[in-house]
This record gives structure tokens, sequence and C-alpha cells, in this order.
């Protein structure tokens, strides 16, 4: 083998690792910003019910809070440095007077049960009835039943069998003007950037508190601030 044949190899070798690297890296960062959903989610949920500071209650949810969007942080930077970003949310208080947004019932759809759970809490917490599927597939077979009586979707893109983008193109034709927020555990913004030039359509990154939940909703749904 000459150098210039060792050379290829080396360098087919190194794209080759890279590759497996990356996919280890994005599928690293969709379940581990699933878990950090979970729990951000129920902090946000539980700070929302609380109706004093008394024991100490709403420290100790803020330092659970605060070491999650650091692990959250840590996360980024390993899977995609340049896409390295700090939470906005951060120590942002939910306050109960805000809630209910408008009403109506949503189709919630994500594979992750953990996630399912928490979303939908968020979502009845804001003011919404909900239905929730488990995949793309699940989530047509409710939606067909009646696809007028759900005021949106909030849809994951990453899901086993049937993802996200297809479930959304099958669901706008039944019913073209349904609202869709997108969201993903992923790095999904190559997926999602054609989705959300579509018309009522919007996009959140998980993990998502539920004041960045309600903002995406007001302008998903047009509802003043």
């Amino acid at each position: 083998m000459g150098v210039n044949d060792e050379v290829h190899v080396m360098s087919r070798s190194s794209r080759v690792v890279r590759s497996r690297r990356g996919a280890l890296n994005a599928g690293f960062s969709h379940d581990f910003s699933n878990i950090m959903m979970t729990i951000l989610g129920h902090a946000d949920l539980a700070r929302s019910r609380v109706l004093s500071g008394l024991d100490g209650t709403l420290d100790h949810l803020a330092e659970i809070e605060g070491a999650a969007r650091r692990a959250i942080d840590l996360c980024r930077t390993l899977c995609d440095p340049k896409e390295t970003r700090q939470i906005k949310e951060k120590g942002e208080a939910v306050e109960t007077t805000k809630f209910p947004l408008t009403g109506g019932r949503v189709l919630l759809v994500d594979d992750e049960s953990s996630v399912r759970a928490v979303a939908r809490q968020m979502l009845e917490r804001i003011g919404f009835d909900v239905e929730s599927a488990v995949d793309g597939a699940d989530a047509l077979e409710l939606f067909e039943q009646n696809p007028h009586r759900f005021v949106f979707a909030l849809l994951d893109l990453s899901m086993p069998g049937m993802n996200g983008d297809i479930c959304f193109s099958r669901m706008r034709g039944l019913r073209p003007d349904l609202p869709v927020l997108f969201s993903s555990g992923s790095n999904d913004r190559a997926m999602a950037e054609p989705l959300v030039e579509a018309p009522l359509t919007t996009f959140l990154q998980k993990p998502y508190s539920m004041a960045a939940l309600r903002r995406e909703l007001q302008v998903l749904l047009g509802v003043p601030t």
C-alpha cells in the first residue's frame, strides 16, 4: 500500500469515526434533553402550585432548576459548541394569574412517556384539555376521528416509526389550518426550518419551561400577551 493509499484509508477512517461520534452525540442530546425536560417541567409545575416560600421549598426548586440548566448547556457544548447558549428562562417565575390561556382540546404527540406526562400537566395548568399520542401513527388515528376538535397540536419531531414531519404533512392534508407547535430534544433545526415556514407553525426546543411554552402558544394562537 502506497503513502497516498494510506492517507486515503486514514481519512476515510476519520470520517467514519466522526460520523459515529456525531450520531452518538445526537442520540445523547435527545435523551438527555428529555430527562431535563422532565426535571424542569416538574420544577415549574411545583413552583406554580406553591402559595408561599415556607420551609425553603422555592429555594430547593431553584437549585434543582439551576443544576438542570447547567447540565443542558454542557450537553449542547458537547454536541455542537457553536450552538451553545444560555437558557433565557433561568429563574423565571410562573405567575398563576396568567392561566388559563384560551382553553380547548390539544393533541400532544411524543414518544417519551415522561415528557408526555409533564407536557400534559403544563398544558392542563395553562388551561387546555389534552389528548396524547405515543407516536405519529397513534396521533393520526386520533386526529382522523375528528380533525376539528383540536385547537392545536404539540408535535415531537424525532420519533420512531413515523417522524414528526411526516405526521405533520398528513394532518395538514386533513386540516390545512391546524396550528402546530413543533418540539424536539435533538438538534433538529435543519428539519424544523422548512416546517416552520408554513403558516400557523412554530418551534420550541426541549427542554422548555411552562412560561416559554405559554409564550409560544400566545404567538401561535394569536393571543395578546
